[in-house]
């Protein structure tokens, strides 16, 4: 769906301004996110693009491999009942509306013991195109993954959501973020920290940090 070769450009990009990158680029996924909890076999493209792929005889589990990357050692994930809350919460507090392709409900996972005032790590996690709420309920929050490894390590995850738009702009039918610039044309700062669509998931990670900047 997307041209392999616009990853590996973006791979060399972010190479380019020196961030820290592990390009998974072997395996037949097609459109969709890699989980032990997908409900596609690798290699299928459809709806709603949650896929088994296999490493060296196992499920492989792309949240282990990012999440080791950027944290180090992890607990084990939990592959039972979560302790934590899956909950919605409302994105037009934070500037989500229509002309900025977002939907007005997000949704965050809380571990127990982040509810009961532990510090803990935040996970930012925005799912792909043709994942938005309203097409597949909540299929990407709860077959992602993340829940599970955020439940034994203590960490938040904001899943902000997206809705399809076509006119007035942005022209957004698959209701992606805005990960190549389609809203450029009133927006120039899309690719920014100050672009809107970025502001407001900004402002979703101050409110859960309680940090201004």
């Amino acid at each position: 769906m997307v041209n392999p070769l616009e990853m590996a450009d973006l791979n060399s990009e972010y190479q380019h301004y020196g961030a820290r990158v592990r390009f998974d680029h072997t395996f037949p996924a097609e459109h969709g996110w890699e989980s032990p909890d997908g409900e596609l076999a690798c290699g299928t493209l459809g709806s709603p693009y949650m896929v088994r792929c296999s490493e060296n005889g196992a499920v492989y589990d792309s949240v282990k491999t990012w999440l080791t990357m950027f944290l180090g050692s992890l607990k084990p994930r939990n592959n039972g009942k979560l302790s934590g809350t899956l909950s919605s919460f409302d994105q037009t507090e934070f500037g989500a509306s229509p002309n900025l392709s977002m939907s007005s409900t997000g949704s965050v996972f809380v571990p127990k013991a982040c509810a009961q005032g532990q510090r803990c790590g935040l996970v930012l996690a925005l799912h792909g195109c043709l994942q938005e709420a309203s097409l597949i309920g909540n299929r990407w929050v709860t077959e992602a993954g993340i829940n599970e490894w955020a439940d034994t390590n203590d960490l938040v995850v904001v899943y902000p959501d997206t809705i399809a738009s076509s006119a007035p702009e942005p022209t957004n039918p698959n209701a992606c973020f805005d990960w190549w610039g389609y809203s450029n044309q009133y927006d120039p700062n899309y690719a920014l920290k100050s672009g809107l669509q970025m502001s407001v998931l900004f402002a979703m990670v101050q409110r859960v940090t309680g940090r201004p900047n």
